[in-house]
């Protein structure tokens, strides 16, 4: 089909029918590899050189591809997934473990402490510490 749209000239919408068909066909391909993707930053977010290019490099797709896949699979962006994960499981330490708030934030994936109780609070609405000191709290009434 897409050897006999070639004869002669192209219209703009042929191309557009071909890419709509070629998505068709690499549709089900895609959900696929989004799922490894997924297990791979769910067992990997604790890497601070977690993103685009890793993942890309190690899926071998290009940046754009992974960036555009991800978003249409999942409804959100890498970014703001990884940062989810990431909070979600800083909660959970939080609430059920003593881990120190010092290695904490480089268990997670996080480059430095500011940054992470900056983006925590974000989430969250008070500080790593504030929550911790909310636990300990509880614990001992």
């Amino acid at each position: 089909m897409i050897d006999k749209q070639f004869e002669g000239e192209m219209s703009l919408d042929s191309l557009k029918t071909i890419a709509i068909q070629l998505c068709d066909v690499c549709g089900s391909e895609g959900n696929e590899l989004i799922l490894k993707i997924q297990e791979y930053i769910n067992s990997n977010y604790h890497d601070p050189n977690l993103c685009l290019t890793k993942i890309s490099d190690e899926f071998g797709i290009s940046e754009n591809y992974f960036s555009y896949l991800f978003k249409k699979e999942v409804s959100e962006n890498f970014s703001t997934y990884l940062e989810r994960l990431r909070m979600a499981k800083a909660k959970e330490m939080i609430l059920e473990s003593d881990t120190s708030l010092s290695v904490l934030y480089q268990y997670l994936g996080y480059n430095n402490a500011a940054s992470f109780r900056r983006v925590f609070k974000k989430n969250f609405g008070i500080s790593p510490k504030e929550m911790r000191d909310k636990v300990n709290a509880k614990q001992q009434i």
